[in-house]
């Protein structure tokens, strides 16, 4: 995906979780007027060993120019928060956090198991479409780019509870 110079937030989505983040994007666009870059993430792991690699190549080889990995020459510029989803455990998409330029929020369903289908699983580890939005939102609220007004709208339209428990507590 090429990047869109004027996004206000950037949704990374790796397999089916890929669907959910282009739905919080028609969220986020339609009902907040907001620009979102969606990025279709194949391979974490393939993310970090491109970065790794290019890490190593510089440490090598001190004297030449300084090469990037695929993530900073495709982020290169952004400063829109990035929420990274995934259907597996959110340390797939934090394991590469470290190369992106801004604020960077990681979903993921660190468990299995509670559910008798992936909706309710998505739901109740907080990846599914309504969470993706509301990390994009909040995400911009801790950067100044939108309200209080607009993260509590947010939330009741999204029908987000901030006070459910961490579903990794449960």
């Amino acid at each position: 995906s090429e990047k869109k110079k004027d996004a206000d937030v950037h949704l990374l989505g790796s397999g089916a979780i890929l669907n959910q983040s282009v739905k919080a994007s028609k969220i986020l666009e339609n009902e907040f007027d907001l620009a979102v870059d969606v990025w279709s993430v194949p391979s974490w792991k393939e993310l970090y060993y491109d970065a790794t690699e290019t890490e190593r190549q510089n440490m090598l080889n001190p004297g030449d120019k300084p090469k990037k990995s695929y993530i900073e020459e495709c982020f290169d510029g952004v400063t829109a928060p990035i929420v990274a989803a995934s259907d597996y455990l959110k340390t797939l998409p934090l394991q590469v956090s470290t190369w992106f330029p801004s604020r960077f929020t990681a979903l993921g369903t660190d468990g299995y198991g509670r559910s008798d289908n992936r909706g309710a699983l998505r739901d109740y580890f907080e990846v599914d479409t309504r969470h993706i939005a509301y990390a994009a939102l909040g995400s911009l609220y801790k950067e100044k780019k939108i309200d209080k007004k607009t993260l509590t709208k947010g939330a009741e339209r999204l029908n987000i509870n901030p006070e459910k428990i961490n579903p990794v507590d449960l």
